[in-house]
């Protein structure tokens, strides 16, 4: 994805107002190709699985799905054992490839005696991946704009003292939007399934 941006040479003897408009208008200027990527292979999908069966026994099922996890290279975040007077459950979340996800999911539908509920959905995040890379790239430049700014230091000290604080709100912005293409990227390269099994029991 490229994006053409004008800037403008930085004229010294503009106000602060001036300039950050200015580069505000670089920042902001036109509309983002949004296109979705001709190859599916290229899309960026978050699946997710919701699956609640019954066991014959919680312990003996429990052991079971982490051998499982382990012949798929999958592994579990999140573990909660319960019960109540009528049944024991226990809830898994697991974090499995995506090449491995069906796979997992036959296997765990395996150890059950009744299966209750199977759920399965995507989440196409391909748009905000495009999205987020385009306005860091916008940023990015933006920010090496006032980095200029501060090499050269041609204007006057209220424009250098703007593009000082500039660059660190643009360099929080910068962060901000990294750190959620790192949190979409994990949910993209791995599936999550959530898991609850249940065992009848009977107390006198």
């Amino acid at each position: 994805l490229i994006l053409l941006f004008a800037v403008s040479c930085y004229d010294g003897s503009k106000d602060n107002v001036s300039l950050s408009e200015e580069m505000e208008s670089n920042e902001t200027a036109g509309n983002f190709d949004l296109n979705k990527p001709e190859n599916p292979t290229d899309r960026r999908i978050i699946w997710n699985a919701n699956l609640e069966f019954q066991v014959k026994n919680v312990d003996e099922s429990t052991k079971d799905i982490s051998n499982l996890c382990a012949k798929y290279e999958a592994f579990i975040s999140r573990m909660n054992l319960s019960s109540t007077n009528y049944q024991i459950s226990n809830n898994i979340t697991i974090r499995v490839n995506n090449e491995n996800f069906n796979k997992l999911i036959n296997d765990l539908k395996g150890t059950s005696t009744f299966i209750r509920r199977v759920e399965i959905n995507s989440n196409d995040v391909t748009e905000e991946f495009i999205d987020i890379e385009s306005r860091l790239k916008t940023k990015k430049e933006v920010r090496e704009r006032y980095i200029d700014i501060l090499r050269n230091r041609s204007g006057e000290i209220k424009d250098v003292i703007a593009a000082e604080d500039a660059i660190r709100k643009i360099t929080e912005e910068i962060e901000a939007k990294e750190g959620r293409l790192r949190y979409l990227q994990d949910k993209v390269s791995q599936s999550t399934i959530n898991l609850e099994i249940y065992q009848k029991v009977d107390f006198e």
